[in-house]
């Protein structure tokens, strides 16, 4: 049988809405001169909403900015990974035609196979393409003939957009990092303020059913949580650019207790949770990953995790 208790916010997301919910209820009240906050506790309450807003706006806007750049670098990467593949093939075609020397391929760190180095990360592909580019100008200053169709303008104008992209993207990264650790440091702030107003809340209400009492303390912010029996939530943890698998990512819910690790099998979470809830997984050399996930008692979701690689 489900039951509904109350549970601290655990992310910022959460932290900002109660946050926004109680001040609002609670200037409403004021203007009416009907609050029963204490003295204190909205003063606390004033003093940091505001400051965790303009700091939460902040995160958002930097984390737009790196989610904009992060699509451009991809675009970038993947038009230069075109353009190096495009290259070496065609110059391999041409080295079977006899029109270049076998001997040539070294230039560009190739083989005697002519074989398309792997480019499945950005290094990869910076790799490569900085190896064409410095390599023909090699074979053209040794006396080689330049090749036409594609030429290495083609590649150097390609691998510039994308150093330019990556070079945004740490930028975007750092901006976002920064606001992060400025947010996480009000965060004690903000978990006393919201504790105080809680306990407010629901003495205030204590008078009626618990199930009444859940309905005021919502439009205030607090968060119920419902649980029930357990389902266990699956899927895939890919690489957004080379569809690998992704192991050892940290997958759980936001509201959730138990967490689990990501292998070549993907992941398998068991939780309690029901009703809308939001699924996170996490991983040292990825952008964290969010979805929301509706729990529905008897059923087992299946949630494939896509996630971008930090530049």
């Amino acid at each position: 049988m489900a039951s509904e208790t109350r549970k601290k916010p655990e992310s910022n997301v959460t932290r900002n809405t109660a946050l926004t919910k109680a001040k609002a209820e609670n200037d409403d009240l004021v203007a009416a001169g009907t609050s029963f906050l204490s003295t204190s506790t909205t003063t606390m309450l004033n003093d940091n909403q505001v400051k965790y807003k303009e700091a939460y706006d902040t995160v958002a806007e930097k984390s737009n900015d790196d989610v904009l750049a992060s699509d451009a670098l991809e675009k970038a990467a993947a038009s230069l990974k075109r353009g190096c593949t495009r290259f070496i093939r065609v110059f391999v075609l041409a080295v079977e035609d006899g029109d270049f020397p076998a001997a040539n391929l070294h230039y560009y760190h190739l083989d005697s196979s002519g074989k398309v180095p792997p480019m499945t990360t950005y290094d990869e592909i910076q790799n490569c393409a900085a190896n064409l580019i410095s390599g023909d100008a090699a074979r053209v200053a040794a006396g080689g003939a330049a090749m036409a169709n594609p030429n290495i303008g083609m590649i150097t104008h390609r691998n510039t957009a994308f150093l330019d992209c990556r070079t945004t993207k740490r930028a975007t990264t750092m901006a976002l990092t920064a606001a992060e650790t400025a947010l996480n440091k009000l965060n004690a702030d903000a978990d006393e303020t919201i504790l105080f107003v809680w306990n407010e809340v629901e003495a205030h209400f204590s008078n009626l059913s618990p199930a009444a009492r859940r309905v005021q303390g919502r439009i205030w912010g607090i968060i119920y949580i419902k649980a029930g029996g357990t389902k266990e939530v699956s899927g895939t943890v890919k690489d957004s650019l080379s569809g690998n698998d992704i192991l050892d990512a940290n997958v759980f819910f936001e509201n959730g207790v138990n967490d689990a690790l990501s292998d070549a099998h993907g992941y398998k979470l068991n939780t309690t949770l029901m009703d809308t809830q939001i699924l996170l997984a996490t991983h040292p050399l990825y952008v964290d990953f969010k979805e929301s996930v509706v729990l529905v008692e008897g059923e087992n979701p299946v949630v494939n995790i896509v996630m971008v690689k930090k530049p």
